[in-house]
């Protein structure tokens, strides 16, 4: 170990209180994230593949300032006297601000689900339903399409079929005037 003077000490001591309060920051915020996903059963599989992944970025993120700390101020050695102020910063903000922070959680995920989420999947809902139903109704009118073509076939062939059995004859517009004059007659 080395001498440090008294004014670089409490300077170490003061960073690592700050760096405390900075990690209970860190922790509360990307509580919002972790409070989304975790009470929707159908999200489970997210919720724990993100739990995992946000839980090991702030410990990356922890690991890395405490790192850093510990080496710019007191090159490289450890002082359990530093981590015990750092503990202290992280407890003070994280204790009194933790019940405040998961009600607000809670509030603000409540007013995320009624205000955007649930009118997001109806007019979601909605526009997917009706581009269905113009999808549907397009092979309906293809289909009736389709049948209205075979029953105009069909009903060729049996008029053709009536004409060479001469039952049937094919009047020309004159030909149809007189015909039905004299039905009127």
């Amino acid at each position: 170990m080395f001498v440090v003077e008294a004014q670089d000490f409490a300077n170490y001591l003061l960073r690592a209180f700050l760096l405390g309060v900075l990690l209970a920051l860190f922790y509360l915020l990307y509580g919002f994230v972790r409070v989304a996903f975790q009470k929707t059963p159908r999200f489970k599989k997210v919720f724990f593949i993100l739990q995992a992944l946000t839980d090991l970025a702030y410990c990356l993120l922890g690991a890395f300032l405490n790192i850093l700390m510990i080496f710019s101020a007191n090159r490289g050695q450890i002082r359990i006297i530093a981590l015990l102020f750092e503990m202290a910063g992280f407890l003070l903000l994280y204790l009194p601000a933790g019940a405040l922070v998961r009600r607000m959680q809670e509030k603000m995920l409540r007013f995320f689900r009624r205000r955007v989420l649930v009118p997001l999947l109806r007019t979601l809902g909605r526009k997917l339903t009706a581009a269905l139903s113009r999808i549907r109704l397009g092979m309906r009118f293809l289909k009736l399409k389709s049948q209205s073509k075979q029953f105009d076939k069909l009903y060729l062939a049996k008029i053709r079929k009536e004409l060479q059995k001469g039952r049937a004859f094919l009047f020309t517009e004159e030909q149809q005037k007189e015909h039905t004059e004299r039905k009127r007659r």
